[in-house]
């Protein structure tokens, strides 16, 4: 510990002596890390634990690109219905936007999850573990509200019960219905949070109906 002290003020007087170069010591670190953390980050998702859907080789993500600014943005559920009624050649296209919930019961607590298109899972081939997937209607401006829980919010919070299917679970201040459980690891590794809920985008209202909300990230699969 003597030898921890005197160190420490060395330390310490070089900082006063050059704050400078201690400064530009600490950004370049700084710097560093963060693009470690990132590209790991990547490579984590995509090598190390590659997506847990089929064919994931043939999913792609698109951004709507504003020609006068010239960064990506997501785009409106509007364009994303018109993309699928023009599409010709692609096996299909859906959306997606990160979205936290909170979910209430003995107390609350804030969970991760995701607003979709009906077609989300079934673009990635991916069949509830439990129950059903969501249908077109459900994604509807006005819809009543209905889930798909993740494996582990199914055994955590709702005791793993096969009968918990057409049950509610209060997330926000509103009702869902329990329609689904997703297969056990199932994770979308666009989505940077945990995904254990997936809710349909009818809870964007008012921005379905707006040409500019740009709401959903849309994604596609190839042929």
């Amino acid at each position: 510990m003597t030898g921890f002290w005197q160190d420490l003020r060395l330390g310490l007087r070089g900082v006063r002596k050059q704050p400078g170069f201690t400064l530009t010591a600490a950004i370049t670190l700084a710097l560093g890390i963060g693009a470690n953390t990132a590209i790991f980050s990547v490579i984590n998702a995509l090598i190390l634990n590659p997506p847990n859907f089929n064919e994931a080789a043939n999913v792609v993500a698109l951004w709507h690109t504003a020609k006068d600014k010239g960064t990506k943005s997501p785009a409106s559920y509007l364009d994303l219905r018109d993309l699928n009624s023009q599409n010709r050649t692609l096996e299909g296209i859906a959306g997606y936007k990160a979205n936290g919930f909170t979910l209430l019961g003995e107390q609350a607590e804030r969970i991760g999850g995701m607003r979709v298109t009906a077609n989300f899972l079934s673009l990635l081939k991916v069949a509830p573990a439990l129950g059903r997937d969501f249908r077109v209607e459900e994604e509807k401006r006005g819809a009543k509200g209905v889930v798909i829980v993740s494996a582990e919010f199914w055994r955590n919070r709702l005791n793993g019960d096969e009968n918990a299917i057409g049950k509610e679970i209060t997330l926000d201040g509103k009702p869902f219905t329990v329609i689904g459980v997703l297969p056990a690891g199932f994770e979308f590794p666009l989505n940077k949070q945990s995904t254990e809920v997936l809710t349909t985008v009818a809870e964007e209202e008012q921005n379905l109906d707006e040409r500019g909300a740009q709401v959903l990230i849309p994604f596609i699969r190839t042929v």
